[in-house]
């Protein structure tokens, strides 16, 4: 695929790939501020998970990587759609991960070409250096960053004095927060389970024990849980690469009081942990200050530094044509 002279494009099937070559594109990602969702030994996890054929696009020029984006396609009938990132399976950043000294991102999204029976469901990394003409078409998200500069005592007296004592009172009334081990993830994942029903949401608990057994070897995940009167209330899971620390899979009970402010002790210790491991940025997942208000609020009490992502879907006239027929047909049958 030639998008511009002295740019190609390429397809690899990630399945395939030899171990030095899935090195080779994992460097570059970290390099290049990917997330742990744009390694390729997550998305491999994950397409053998969700049953996808998955791939990278490599963008070339000349011999020399300066690109790299994930898709996972689903067959559906006589047509396919593609994913940058599974959002259906708890997967919020995918899109082009690029050497911003060789490449821009307007040439890369230029080469995200459909054929004439799929469609791409395009999601954006984490846009640290936000130009909105990068994205014109695209529909903007957001979430929330904290920058990990600094010892762990300036980060703290950087939060709000609100927060700051939310932190000291649940230490002081009894929640304790605990280290989860992958013997012992099963007991986050009953509350994670209790809290997807609640938003109709399901639990993939298969992919999240592949995902921590994978990546617990290399000190790059971590279970946290809040524990009260000897109880798991509320916990989550942290994954993580040298750039980013992401607060992945959510867990809670329902019902818990107030006024223990288990989630902020939760947050402080997502920020040690990430701190202890060297990590540049702790993104919280998201900002939904509309439809999640609440979460939003505590969101934003740790760090105002929002930064954004970008969402679009590229298809074909006869793509829509052909899915029409065939939703029309499977009624019929």
């Amino acid at each position: 695929m030639n998008c511009r002279s002295q740019l190609s494009v390429r397809r690899e099937a990630i399945l395939q790939m030899s171990d030095y070559r899935q090195n080779e594109l994992n460097n570059f990602i970290i390099n290049n501020m990917g997330t742990p969702f744009h390694e390729v030994h997550f998305n491999s996890i994950a397409s053998k998970c969700f049953n996808t054929y998955a791939i990278y696009l490599i963008a070339y020029k000349g011999s020399d990587i300066v690109g790299v984006c994930p898709i996972h396609y689903f067959r559906n009938g006589i047509v396919k759609i593609g994913f940058s990132n599974l959002v259906i399976y708890e997967i919020p950043y995918g899109g082009w991960i690029y050497n911003k000294d060789e490449i821009s991102i307007r040439e890369l999204i230029k080469c995200l070409k459909v054929g004439w029976r799929e469609k791409l469901v395009y999601r954006s990394n984490i846009v640290m250096d936000d130009n909105s003409n990068d994205y014109k078409g695209f529909i903007p998200q957001e979430t929330v960053i904290l920058d990990l500069k600094g010892d762990i005592d300036d980060i703290f007296n950087r939060l709000n004095r609100k927060t700051r004592n939310k932190i000291r009172r649940a230490s002081k009334i009894g929640v304790k927060i605990r280290y989860l081990s992958m013997s012992e993830l099963g007991e986050f994942i009953r509350i994670s389970r209790i809290l997807k029903k609640r938003i109709g949401q399901p639990c993939y608990e298969e992919f999240y024990y592949k995902v921590f057994e994978k990546y617990v070897t290399e000190h790059r995940i971590q279970c946290l849980a809040a524990e009260y009167n000897n109880e798991i209330i509320s916990g989550g899971i942290l994954i993580a690469n040298k750039n980013f620390s992401i607060g992945w899979i959510p867990g809670r009970k329902a019902d818990i009081p107030n006024n223990l402010y288990q989630n902020e002790l939760l947050f402080w210790e997502h920020i040690v942990w990430s701190k202890r491991n060297n990590i540049k940025y702790l993104d919280l997942n998201g900002l939904h200050q509309k439809k999640l208000p609440h979460l939003a609020r505590l969101k934003l009490s740790f760090s105002k530094d929002i930064r954004r992502f970008y969402a679009k879907n590229y298809n074909r006239v006869r793509y829509k044509i052909l899915s029409s027929i065939q939703n029309i047909v499977k009624k019929d049958i």
